[in-house]
């Protein structure tokens, strides 16, 4: 892995550095490199006639909001 990610900082052809992130992705999933400890799930309620873009930060945008 840690040849893999050295190689993917420098290199420059998108074909191949693309084949070095997928085997690289692939590597660290056959191997388990790490065990995820917290999945927050954060419960979202509203009207039916309300819908909005639920952000990965959390945040109500707005601009979003349609209210039918």
């Amino acid at each position: 892995m840690d040849y893999l990610v050295d190689r993917v900082k420098v290199e420059t052809d998108a074909p191949v550095r693309a084949r070095m992130l997928t085997e690289a992705l692939q590597l660290s999933n056959d191997t388990v490199s790490h065990i995820p400890l917290h999945d927050q799930v954060i419960p979202w309620a509203m009207k039916k006639n309300v819908e909005l873009v639920h952000r990965a930060d959390n945040r109500v945008d707005m601009l979003t909001v349609k209210i039918n």
